[in-house]
This record gives C-alpha cells, sequence and structure tokens, in this order.
C-alpha cells in the first residue's frame, strides 16, 4: 500500500499544505470556438486586445478565421488623423484661403455676415462686412483688384469650404486664371488657416466689446478694429514677427493705437460757431480711419462719427459701461437708425463697409 498524504498534528487537526493548481484555460473553455464568435463574445475588442487574451492563453480558439469588420466599422469608425501640411507658401498671394463667418446678433444696418481673405504667406488679413452670402464675389473682385493695383501681384490659389456662395466665385476665378480648391464637406480642417484664424478674431471681438461694454449690436465696429491690430501684432507661428512686417517689408506704427469703446475727444475747429463754443465734444473711440491719419470718434449726442488727427484719450473710461455725466441722456449711447458703419469714410453719412488695408502713414486702413 502506498502512501497518498502525509501531515504532523497539531493538537486534535492535522493541517495540510495544500497547493493552488490553475487550471488552463483551454482545459476550461472549450476549443472548438472560433476567432470570429470570440471576437464578437467579447463585444468587438480591438485586434492587439483580441491578440493579448489568446496569446495569454486566456481563451482558445480553434481556428484563426478573419474577423467581419463590418460591424466595427459600423460602431467605431473615426476620422483619419490630420497630418500636418508640408505645403508652405514662398511668396505673397501665392494662396488665399478665405471663409464667411455668420454673426449670431444682426448690426443696426443689416450686416450679418463677414468675409475674410488671408494671405498664406504674411497670413495678413482682410476683412469685409456683408449683408448677404452672395455678396461675397463682390467683394473678391474688390479685393482681387486691390491686390493688382496695391501689390502689383496676381492671386494665384484661392481655397475655400464649399459653401455656394463660393461656388458662385468659380466662373471669376476661371476667367482669371487663379486655381481654386475647397476643403471636403464637413472637414474643416482642411480649410484650417481660415478656421483659426476665425477663433482669433472671436476671441479678440468678445474681449473688445466685454472691455468697453458696448452692445453686441456694435459688433461689425469692433471686427474691423481686431482684424486691424492682429495684423500688426507678432505672430507665433512666424518666430514673432508680425504680419504686416511681412507684406510691406516695415515694422507698423503703434503710436495710434488706442483703447477700444473709451472715452475720446476730438478737436473740433471747423463745427465751431462761436470764440466761445467747447473746442471739443466727448465721444467713444471706435477705431482708426482707412482713409485718413486719424480717428474715429463716435458722438452718441450729435449722432455723428467725426474724424480727426487731434483727439485725447480717457482710457479707463468707458462711456458705455454706465450712464455717464459727459452724456446728459443715457439713451444717446444708442447708434441712430440711419446711421451706416464703414471702415473707408468718415463724413457723418457713411457708405460703404469695406476695409482697406494699407501702409500706416499712407492709409491707415483695417
Amino acid at each position: 500500500m502506498s502512501t497518498l498524504l502525509q501531515s504532523s498534528s497539531s493538537g486534535s487537526l492535522y493541517p495540510i499544505q495544500c497547493v493552488a493548481v490553475l487550471a488552463l484555460a483551454s482545459q476550461v473553455v472549450p476549443a472548438s470556438v472560433s476567432h470570429h464568435t470570440w471576437h464578437q463574445r467579447l463585444g468587438h475588442p480591438a485586434f492587439s486586445v483580441f491578440q493579448h487574451l489568446v496569446s495569454n492563453k486566456l481563451i482558445a480558439c480553434n481556428s484563426k478565421s478573419d474577423f467581419n469588420y463590418n460591424v466595427c466599422q459600423l460602431g467605431k469608425h473615426v476620422k483619419q488623423p490630420f497630418i500636418p501640411a508640408t505645403y508652405s507658401a514662398q511668396t505673397l498671394f501665392e494662396l488665399i484661403f478665405s471663409d464667411v463667418w455668420e454673426s449670431p446678433v444682426l448690426s443696426p444696418t443689416g450686416i450679418k455676415y463677414y468675409i475674410i481673405f488671408i494671405d498664406a504667406y504674411s497670413r495678413y488679413s482682410w476683412v469685409y462686412s456683408l449683408k448677404r452670402k452672395s455678396d461675397s464675389l463682390h467683394y473678391f473682385e474688390q479685393f482681387h483688384k486691390m491686390v493688382s493695383n496695391v501689390f502689383q501681384s496676381h492671386i494665384k490659389q484661392f481655397q475655400a469650404d464649399e459653401g455656394g456662395e463660393f461656388h458662385k466665385l468659380e466662373p471669376y476665378l476661371n476667367k482669371h486664371g487663379i486655381l481654386f480648391r475647397y476643403s471636403c464637406p464637413a472637414i474643416s480642417q482642411q480649410n484650417r488657416v481660415a478656421e483659426r484664424k476665425h477663433r482669433h478674431v472671436a476671441e479678440k471681438l468678445r474681449c473688445l466689446l466685454f472691455q468697453s461694454q458696448m452692445p453686441n449690436v456694435l459688433w461689425v465696429e469692433a471686427l474691423h478694429y481686431v482684424v486691424y491690430l492682429i495684423n500688426r501684432l507678432p505672430s507665433t507661428s512666424l518666430n514673432n514677427a508680425t504680419l504686416y512686417h511681412l507684406l510691406f517689408k516695415q515694422q507698423p506704427d503703434y503710436s495710434m493705437i488706442k483703447t477700444f469703446g473709451c472715452l475720446c475727444y476730438p478737436h473740433l475747429t471747423k463745427q465751431i460757431n462761436s470764440k466761445y463754443s467747447p473746442r471739443t465734444l466727448p465721444c467713444i473711440f471706435l477705431g482708426v480711419s482707412p482713409i485718413h491719419k486719424g480717428y474715429r470718434c463716435y458722438n452718441p449726442e450729435a449722432k455723428k462719427v467725426l474724424v480727426s488727427r487731434h483727439v485725447s484719450f480717457s482710457e479707463t473710461i468707458f462711456p458705455y459701461s454706465s450712464f455717464h455725466p459727459y452724456f446728459k441722456d443715457s439713451n444717446s449711447l444708442i447708434f441712430p437708425s440711419n446711421y451706416t458703419f464703414s471702415q473707408s469714410t468718415m463724413t457723418p453719412a457713411i457708405t460703404s463697409n469695406v476695409s482697406y488695408i494699407i501702409r500706416d502713414g499712407e492709409i491707415n486702413g483695417y
């Protein structure tokens, strides 16, 4: 007779030392299950996860049948990663990016959109405010003529999304030999330069409105000054060069930059009726005139936009922040319904909404 088990007594008990034996998965799980069945059982895991289970003998499969990836594609399909673009414009106006942005707020004069044109080489931007998207062709024609006349250059390529307003540009682009390309539907990353610029503009626009506490309906005024500022600021993507310098080969002049929406006092030489009349009126600073070397100042009581080179600023006072003693009637801070916003003429009756961007010292535009 052979001995099966030995143990020392401990009082009236005989403790037994045991070794745990783990059964192999192949001994527990029948080996008649295919890869495909296991893949379905496990809820369609990634191939690397499934392979780990098999290689560590946590499941056993009797065949290496191909997976049916149809369900995986339907349930887990994702966008392909975007590889950083290797193309880089080497000259001015070699490539123009464009997009149309819609404002959630209608301006007093019916402005709902703006279209932006961005030079791929310098990242310099031109912005035009629109009442209708269909106006895009008209303003691109103006932009194209400006590039040809001011810079003696030719736009070679044009890129935008597949919005209907850009399809209307095709005959004009073909006529002038401009190559055009569209981003795929719902793939904004393919027009990433314009999309990033929109975000940058929108962020600064909100900051100016919050800072000045001007009503959102005046977003067009803030828009043009924002683009004016961005074009003159260093860009980290361009090794801290300014967009203005890359376009004009000279540094921008910062001396005319003042705080948007602040209290200002333009000199009123021509408006003085007598020797005892005030030499100035309290106004709200709206930006720099695109066709004068001067400032745009809005007087709520006179309901006029005045342009003057001789302006004093109180950059810590914002008339829209509350009723201000400089203005007798708080209702006068509302722009008149017949006021026309513009960045090109500075008479009380403004007629154009086009933003020109010319050299500082010649035409201080946006």
